[in-house]
């Protein structure tokens, strides 16, 4: 607590992304690397790109080892990151595949997406990275962008599955 003029005040927690998170998420967004992102922010040490990720996840209210997916996702959401631009899919989208694809973006753990599309977690991890070739996604943070130039997910914000 800090004291000003003699009255105690609680220190006050924002939730509001610094701009160096956001850099973090649009580099993760754009399908790079964990050491391609930490050269793009200008070199920065494994811990401090590690910290904006826990911070990124303290301020979105996600559980401590959620996923870089749904925190893209969620930036998303909340405007935090501009959505990309619209694009045409590359190859049509099945109904197995966009189900898969809002259990990514709106689930925090493997077995949060498992359990929304009703499969092992290895079965569902290896649905994901079939996916994730399929369209041309280099990670799972790329994949939710695609979804959203795709037009995959912002249909799904609607009727987004309940996260686990």
């Amino acid at each position: 607590m800090s004291t000003t003029r003699g009255v105690a005040r609680t220190p006050e927690f924002s939730t509001r992304l610094t701009p160096a998170e956001v850099r973090t998420l649009a580099s993760l967004a754009a399908g790079r690397t964990t050491d391609e992102a930490r050269q793009e922010l200008g070199g920065i040490s494994v811990n401090t790109f590690n910290d904006n990720l826990r911070r990124i996840g303290q301020k979105q209210l996600k559980p401590p080892r959620a996923s870089r997916a749904s925190k893209v996702n969620t930036a998303y959401e909340l405007k935090d990151l501009p959505l990309p631009e619209s694009a045409a899919p590359p190859r049509d989208i099945e109904a197995e595949d966009r189900k898969l694809w809002i259990a990514v973006a709106t689930h925090p753990s493997i077995q949060g997406i498992a359990r929304a599309v009703s499969l092992s977690t290895s079965a569902a991890s290896r649905r994901i990275e079939e996916l994730m070739h399929r369209h041309g996604a280099l990670s799972e943070p790329h994949l939710v962008r695609l979804g959203y130039a795709y037009g995959v997910l912002p249909a799904a914000t609607e009727t987004a599955l309940p996260a686990c």
